[in-house]
């Protein structure tokens, strides 16, 4: 059904390049058709058949869920991901290819990355670093290792769709729809938080280039155990180096040895830690610029015998100068691109709440006090878009060398709700609106006297992604404390009240 319904789409998409008219509007009656067909026969009581990641993320990538069952959906299928399949996949050749895109297209390109990023089964990580094959190429199966199957090649394009997401979801590099040549490209520097850099040169048919760096505020790292017992701890050998890029070290926000989980800024420990990876991690770190951290088993011992392999996860703030914040997600964003002639580009960067957004251009002002400089060829126009905290810059052929800054939030403040409480209140001061959730966490969160979020033993994967649609850009909001709203019960096993908590910025909004 799903293929049927996909061809159609695309076959209706090419009669309307062709400006075929009649054939175009008798497809997209047929797809409409096949569409309640398909929700009539597969979805009952706000569940997909099977209840399966795949039954949701093929419906979701046509985007066909009924409109007024459809937030609820996507808050059940990101709680199911994020709880019941612990971020990992669960899908075969199919779902695969279409997952990543799906929570790219949900505005999820950090829970995208965890899985991607993933080390233990079933994953792309896995096949590396597992114990008892460790792969020099792609796995035919999840499972090749243990032979399960008479299918189980070991050089095998079955699950390559990630090196397409990767360059352009992960790197941002897309070409505009309806683009061939690379004529319009649209570029999405710093999408995530759980990568710094990222790059792309593409030669043929003409030369196109995207770099970019997030430098200072929240740096995160993961590394797979390294099994060497020559000079553990060097980067050859499996050490996991952390970068400001500007700045230095200034706080150990997590760091753990043993099973963590979780997404940059919501890293948590798992059933395996070993207890001395943060004092560790603070006197390698701490007041530097960058360092590395051994990922060598000999270097920790092993905390959890039996667990067939473990990872070192550590997220750091980086200071530049006196001013930093954990809200802050960079003190500055470098964005280098090469448009070649005759073509144009798209550059939409993400400003995390800042307001007073500055662009430089080879040191130049292009961008400032909410205006694009018209004596700057090659930048002729710029749009802001509130629904993704984004400034698009729309620019013409030419090289350019971009540097990102911004004022940090004018207000910082904590929302904490526990007990009977039913709802959750977040409020700015007159004249400012809610520009950043900075922290947030429904289960059973706690708080220190520095406003440092721990997120605990239960934690709702969709407490960011409901809070930032409820609250963003007003200046107050109500969030609903009820397991439903949050897409399902984060932990069933937690029996007294969930609470909640949550750190974010007001400002102005002044571009």
């Amino acid at each position: 059904a799903f293929s049927l319904l996909l061809s159609i789409k695309q076959v209706q998409e090419i009669a309307v390049a062709l400006k075929d008219t009649d054939t175009a509007t008798k497809l997209d009656s047929m797809y409409k058709q096949y569409t309640a067909e398909f929700n009539k026969a597969f979805l009952s009581n706000g569940k997909y058949v099977d209840d399966l990641q795949v039954s949701y993320v093929l419906p979701l990538y046509l985007d066909i869920l009924p409109q007024e069952q459809k937030e609820q959906i996507v808050k059940y299928f990101i709680n199911k991901l994020t709880t019941t399949d612990n971020t990992h996949i669960t899908a075969g050749i199919i779902g695969t290819k279409f997952l990543l895109p799906v929570l790219t297209n949900l505005k999820r390109n950090d829970l995208a990355l965890e899985i991607v990023k993933q080390v233990d089964y079933p994953s792309w990580g896995f096949m590396i670093h597992n114990p008892y094959e460790p792969a020099t190429a792609l796995w035919e199966l999840w499972n090749a290792h243990n032979g399960s199957a008479g299918m189980d090649s070991r050089n095998h394009h079955m699950f390559s769709s990630v090196s397409g997401w990767m360059q352009t979801d992960m790197i941002g590099f897309r070409q505009s729809e309806g683009s061939y040549g690379y004529k319009e490209l649209d570029l999405y520097p710093a999408t995530s938080l759980d990568i710094s850099s990222a790059s792309i040169n593409i030669e043929y048919p003409r030369d196109v280039k995207f770099f970019w760096h997030r430098k200072g505020g929240i740096q995160c790292a993961k590394s797979a155990e390294d099994h060497s017992s020559v000079n553990p701890g060097l980067p050859e050998h499996g050490g996991l180096k952390l970068m400001c890029g500007e700045g230095i070290i200034s706080k150990v926000l997590f760091a753990s040895y043993g099973n963590p989980k979780g997404v940059c800024g919501y890293y948590r420990q798992g059933n395996c830690h070993a207890s001395q990876t943060l004092n560790v991690t603070n006197k390698l770190c701490l007041n530097k610029t960058e360092c590395l951290v051994p990922t060598s088993a000999d270097y920790w011992g092993d905390p959890c015998p039996g667990l067939e392999i473990k990872w070192l996860q550590v997220a750091v703030l980086c200071k530049v100068g006196s001013a930093y914040d954990i809200g802050h997600h960079y003190t500055s964003l470098q964005v280098n691109v090469t448009v070649p002639v005759g073509s144009q580009a798209h550059i939409n960067i993400p400003t995390y709440g800042m307001s007073k957004v500055m662009v430089m251009d080879n040191d130049t002002p292009i961008f400032t006090n909410g205006h694009l400089l018209e004596r700057i060829k090659g930048i002729h126009s710029y749009q802001w878009i509130p629904e993704r905290d984004v400034l698009r810059l729309d620019v013409l052929s030419g090289e350019y060398n971009l540097t990102v800054t911004g004022k940090m939030a004018e207000e910082s403040r904590v929302v904490e709700a526990k007990g009977n409480v039913t709802h959750a209140m977040l409020k700015c001061s007159h004249g400012n609106v809610i520009t950043s959730i900075d922290w947030v966490s429904y289960g059973n969160p706690s708080i220190n006297l520095e406003e440092e979020g721990d997120l605990g033993s239960c934690h709702s994967g969709t407490s960011l992604m409901v809070t930032e649609d409820v609250c963003l850009d007003k200046q107050q909001c109500s969030i609903p404390l009820d397991v439903d709203f949050f897409g399902g019960n984060p932990c069933p096993d937690i029996l007294h009240e969930l609470n909640f908590i949550a750190k974010y910025s007001c400002n102005r909004r002044i571009y």
